[in-house]
């Protein structure tokens, strides 16, 4: 059985508009709500023109982008396997929000992206390796 970067290998030529989406598609998009988009998308506040996947990659600094300790070493090979495949380096990227709040011991991160067939699919981040992560996972138990 396959993963998720064989699914983007197998099913990356494709766009959404050819292959509708899937069940592992939304996996891929909620795992890449993992990437730290602090400062390459646009946030709702600024009413900002989205940006692709391609473009942040292409001007992303990748450490940066891969900051997460957890998933770093996954991440990074979804992000190459991602790389020259039109179903997911044409996504729009957009309404990035990324809310730590220690006070609460809460943390919230979403971003919406834009298929080609101009529908919206929004992704939410659990909770990651900060402490205010664990304090909320934690809180939540």
């Amino acid at each position: 059985m396959g993963n998720i970067i064989d699914y983007v290998i197998e099913y990356g030529d494709y766009t959404f508009t050819e292959k509708g989406i899937t069940e592992v598609d939304s996996l891929v998009l909620c795992q890449m709500c993992y990437f730290k988009l602090d400062g390459f998308v646009p946030g709702p506040e600024k009413n900002s023109a989205s940006v692709t996947l391609r473009s942040i990659v292409e001007k992303a600094e990748i450490d940066k982008l891969l900051a997460d300790d957890w998933y770093r070493e996954n991440n990074l090979l979804l992000l190459e396997a991602i790389k020259g495949k039109v179903r997911f380096e044409n996504l729009l990227l957009n309404d990035y929000v990324n809310i730590l709040n220690p006070e609460n011991e809460t943390q919230f991160a979403a971003v919406s992206y834009i298929l080609d067939d101009k529908s919206v699919y929004i992704a939410y981040r659990g909770t990651d390796e900060t402490i205010i992560g664990w304090k909320e996972d934690f809180n939540m138990a």
